[in-house]
């Protein structure tokens, strides 16, 4: 008795199945594109959309021929895109990470996330971690992405810049200088001076900033010298260099 079976009843898009054919000595599987070995009683099937296999299988010692079909059916692999919030530090304690994509969700390692079956984790590390996902299909499909959550400690200079340059021409951009963007901070002094030591402002409010005006005059175009301290949720911040007032 003849007989045919594949080893996968649906295959994913770029996966491979098994053919097997049963019963004779002589096999031919048609069609013969995207198959390893049409003319043996297994091959390997990689077919790139839904296709009918026929195989020939001949009993050379009775004499006896005949003709069997297998349908496989091909259904696309999920696709997935995986952003995050933010990365953490002092200030951002916990970072989302979000998948976009169909199926069933799943997070590796559980380290620090809320929930590794959801779309939508809520993630709280201590140090950089990368979290691997596997998306699912009701099919069997998978699909395997990762994305990266780095901790950075401390109040590098990054994370509390200091602008080199501000352009005080009255067209709303770039005409004061100072730290606004530093967020919640607290004994905060930001002390300018220009190029002869004098000081030219100061302020304790890190919401205000300078216009280039001293002494009800407006200040040349020239370098100046910031010195700026703050206390913040990421430690103390001492800032010390150079701007550029450009006229």
């Amino acid at each position: 008795m003849f007989s045919a079976v594949s080893s996968k009843k649906i295959l994913c898009l770029g996966d491979t199945a098994t053919l097997m054919a049963f019963g004779g000595d002589v096999y031919q599987w048609k069609p013969a594109a995207n198959l390893g070995s049409p003319n043996d009683s297994t091959t390997e099937a990689f077919p790139d959309s839904s296709t009918k296999y026929e195989v020939i299988i001949e009993d050379s010692t009775c004499g006896i021929t005949d003709s069997l079909s297998i349908q496989l059916p091909v259904v696309p692999k999920p696709k997935v895109t995986i952003t995050k919030s933010n990365d953490i530090n002092c200030i951002l304690g916990e970072a989302t990470l979000h998948a976009d994509g169909g199926g069933s969700f799943l997070w590796q390692p559980s380290t620090g996330i809320s929930d590794t079956r959801t779309n939508q984790p809520v993630v709280r590390i201590n140090s950089t971690t990368t979290y691997f996902l596997t998306v699912t299909t009701a099919e069997g499909c998978e699909i395997k992405d990762s994305i990266t959550v780095n901790v950075v400690n401390g109040a590098g200079s990054s994370r509390f810049p200091v602008p080199t340059a501000f352009t005080p021409n009255n067209d709303g951009k770039n005409d004061c200088f100072g730290v606004q963007y530093w967020g919640a901070v607290s004994n905060f002094s930001m002390s300018l001076f220009n190029r002869w030591g004098n000081l030219v402002f100061y302020t304790s409010d890190p919401t205000q900033c300078w216009n280039g005006i001293y002494n009800g005059q407006r200040q040349p175009g020239d370098t100046y010298i910031y010195l700026i301290k703050a206390k913040t949720p990421c430690g103390d911040v001492s800032r010390k260099g150079t701007f550029t007032l450009i006229r």
